[in-house]
């Protein structure tokens, strides 16, 4: 019925009245609680609408301070504010990492990183930095330093029994420094590599020595001298040194090794070789002969001729003869035909020479005298002029 009356009383253009309402829930005749009072007979007012300016504002101030912070930094880097200015970076290779950032300070950069980098530069000292040097750069913006922590390691590679030049390639593109030796080797073929100096799997220095050691095959002896020797001792001692002897033995002449020693061997004692090179012995069979040959009746010249060929020297003489087909030719020789001599002996040959004999014929008082010749009998008989040719 109140209700009623307030919306009547509204109606009819009264003023509205206030009422005073109880919170939900608080006790009756309790004053503590705080009173409401709401007009009766009047809407509550309306909130005002948001407009998009206050939006747009706000994107406003935040595009001008990005451009305004831009703006301040592009102008720090070229040096507008007078914090900063461009100038080359200074080269600090090969200092020590203080001593780089006190020169690139000196220079105006205060903005200084270290980096720590591998290198073949000695550990602890300034490779080089970032950006190089000699760039022109603002003082504002960072220098890296790169320090050298050194050139590594290495794990060495395994390249045994390998070719030299493969081996060699490997080593190198891992970063190595290679030497190379050979020496003979009886397992490794030629031109392979028999070790490595670190051996494989050793850590070694990046950029630090190696070295390869590469077969040049098996390993040259020298052939012993046996000369002297016999052959049974020979044989020994050459099968020691790692030859194989020849079984087929040749003999020879020897003037100054006894028949059954050993007068050299081929090849040749000194001379390097292989093991297994097969070597051949040769035996005295002492000292070499010639035999004289058969000159009788031949001439002077023929007969030089002949006995020069056996290896021996003619030495002529004259005897007299009484048959006159004698004359001029060879009678006999010593020693006699088919002798055998050392070589380079004298052989005497004689050569025949006849005179006619000569009488004298007188009256009967007179005597016919009859010349009579005397001949002189040396060791090789009836001789005459001796000579040589």
């Amino acid at each position: 019925a109140g209700a009623l009356a307030a919306g009547a009383l509204t109606a009819a253009g009264a003023a509205p009245t206030t009422q005073v309402q109880r919170p939900v829930g608080a006790p009756a005749g309790d004053g503590s609680y705080t009173t409401i009072e709401r007009e009766v007979g009047r809407r509550p007012p309306v909130p005002p609408r948001r407009t998009r300016w206050g939006l747009w504002a706000a994107l406003t101030a935040v595009l001008v301070l990005a451009l305004a912070a831009l703006a301040y930094f592009v102008g720090r880097d070229l040096g507008a504010f007078g914090t900063a200015r461009v100038v080359p970076v200074p080269s600090v290779a090969g200092d020590s990492p203080s001593a780089a950032k006190a020169r690139l300070g000196k220079a105006g950069f205060h903005h200084v990183a270290d980096s720590v980098i591998t290198s073949t530069v000695k550990q602890g000292k300034v490779v080089g930095t970032r950006p190089p040097a000699g760039a022109l750069l603002s003082t504002s913006r960072t220098i890296v330093v790169e320090v050298s922590g050194g050139p590594g390691t290495v794990k060495m590679p395994d390249v045994y029994n390998e070719p030299q030049r493969q081996a060699v390639a490997q080593l190198r593109s891992d970063g190595l420094k290679v030497s190379e030796s050979t020496e003979p080797s009886s397992s490794v073929h030629t031109g392979y590599v028999i070790r490595t100096s670190p051996p494989a799997g050793t850590g070694v220095a990046r950029g630090g020595p190696v070295q390869v050691v590469v077969s040049s095959g098996q390993k040259l002896v020298p052939v012993p001298s046996v000369t002297g020797k016999s052959p049974v001792a020979a044989a020994f001692e050459l099968g020691a040194k790692g030859f194989r002897v020849n079984p087929n033995q040749i003999t020879e002449p020897s003037s100054s090794i006894p028949a059954g020693e050993v007068t050299r061997t081929s090849p040749a004692a000194g001379t390097d070789e292989k093991p297994e090179t097969p070597v051949t012995i040769y035996v005295s069979s002492g000292p070499a002969t010639a035999t004289v040959p058969y000159v009788t009746n031949d001439t002077r010249s023929q007969a030089a001729a002949a006995i020069r060929a056996a290896g021996l020297v003619p030495q002529f003489t004259t005897v007299v003869v009484s048959n006159p087909a004698q004359n001029g030719l060879v009678v006999s020789t010593d020693p006699p035909a088919n002798a055998a001599i050392r070589p380079d002996k004298t052989v005497t040959v004689d050569i025949g020479s006849y005179t006619a004999p000569s009488s004298t014929t007188t009256t009967p008082s007179s005597t016919t005298t009859t010349p009579t010749s005397t001949t002189t009998t040396g060791t090789s008989g009836t001789s005459g002029i001796s000579g040589t040719s």
